[in-house]
């Protein structure tokens, strides 16, 4: 009777392992938002080449700024994150008279100059971010 030793099982390298780690599936609601945010990145981007074709440097940068500002939305919503909720557009809250009720002039005229200050200072805020965009203070 030889009394050999049993062979030890065949050995299986060890799983290898990568830096990266697996993809999380994404929930059921982040993946219409993450087509949405890629979407939109790649539109950022692409009205940034068309910005830079037409010598617009500075409104080129500022378009790809914000196409960089969406990579960690994507980032995490790849991860499996929730995404915020897009807002509303304005047409909801636009200010006007109701239909239908009659305006008094009075209320009308405050209401055109209340406007136009508020366009001012739209303006001036661009005005603003235009010169510290100049100078890199974003």
């Amino acid at each position: 009777q030889p009394s050999a030793a049993p062979a030890p099982p065949p050995r299986q390298p060890p799983p290898a392992r990568n830096s990266h780690p697996a993809p999380k599936p994404a929930g059921k609601g982040t993946g219409g938002a993450l087509e949405f945010l890629e979407l939109r990145r790649r539109q950022l981007a692409q009205a940034a080449l068309r910005a830079k074709r037409r010598n617009d440097l500075e409104g080129a940068k500022l378009l790809l700024r914000r196409a960089k500002g969406l990579e960690g939305l994507i980032g995490a919503a790849r991860g499996g994150l929730p995404v915020p909720e897009v807002p509303l557009d304005g047409a909801e809250f636009e200010l006007g008279p109701s239909r239908g009720v009659p305006m008094p002039p009075e209320a009308a005229k405050t209401f055109l100059q209340l406007a136009g200050a508020l366009r001012k200072q739209h303006q001036m805020c661009l005005t603003y971010s235009r010169q510290f965009a100049h100078l890199g203070n974003i």
